[in-house]
């Protein structure tokens, strides 16, 4: 990406989320997502917010983050992130990403966030999901060994947990813990199951020391 195309992070406002919450209908499956009225309450309640990645050249929307901030600010939990279609492939996912760690780094230890398994039975999903994977790595980002399920209406889905380390190289089992307890009980209050989720998979938390994370940094 060139500096022509250079772009910008802003907080979105309530009046762009029903053109912003289509756009997650389009990127994401459905069952990953929240209803639109639950997304609106997560960001009223004040610790859930929403950044539009603009083109500073002429504010085009690029892409966007959804972003969770628990309590202690030891880490920051990264909900969503998506490039609009037309702009995929131009080096702005990268950009977009580091544009986080740059805003978040200073105050928190790391990003946690979920990523999906591979589907082998659909080839071309396949193929899409393992180029995310390795673009999380090539950020460097890690998946852990937690056994993270992302709740949902019908039960959960099994997940990889990432983290990006911005200060050390490691994260323990209790601020694994701490970060996804709290997001749980913040984003999924509507989900009555969602205690039982974190209680079944509690044991698969460890400490970890990230030895193979790429800088992920921009040149």
């Amino acid at each position: 990406m060139n500096n022509g195309n250079a772009a910008v992070l802003c907080a979105a406002g309530m009046d762009e989320i029903p053109s912003l919450y289509e756009n997650l209908r389009q990127q994401f499956p459905p069952e990953e997502l929240y209803p639109e009225e639950i997304l609106r309450s997560l960001i009223d309640k004040g610790r859930y917010q929403i950044f539009l990645y603009k083109r500073a050249s002429d504010n085009a929307l690029i892409g966007y983050a959804l972003m969770f901030y628990p309590q202690d600010g030891i880490t920051v939990w990264l909900d969503y992130i998506a490039i609009l279609e037309e702009y995929k492939g131009m080096g702005y996912g990268g950009s977009l990403f580091q544009a986080l760690c740059r805003r978040f780094g200073d105050a928190s230890l790391g990003m946690l966030f979920s990523v999906e398994y591979i589907c082998e039975e659909d080839a071309a999903l396949a193929e899409k999901q393992r180029r995310r994977l390795g673009f999380y790595k090539k950020m460097g980002a890690v998946p852990l060994r937690a056994d993270f399920q992302l709740p949902t209406d019908g039960g959960a889905l099994p997940m990889y947990l990432f983290y990006k380390p911005f200060k050390r190289n490691r994260i323990t089992r209790d601020i694994q813990l701490r970060t996804v307890a709290e997001m749980y009980e913040y984003c999924f209050s509507y989900l009555p199951h969602r205690r039982k989720l974190l209680e079944d998979s509690q044991e698969s938390y460890v400490d970890e020391v990230i030895e193979d994370a790429q800088d992920g940094q921009a040149g």
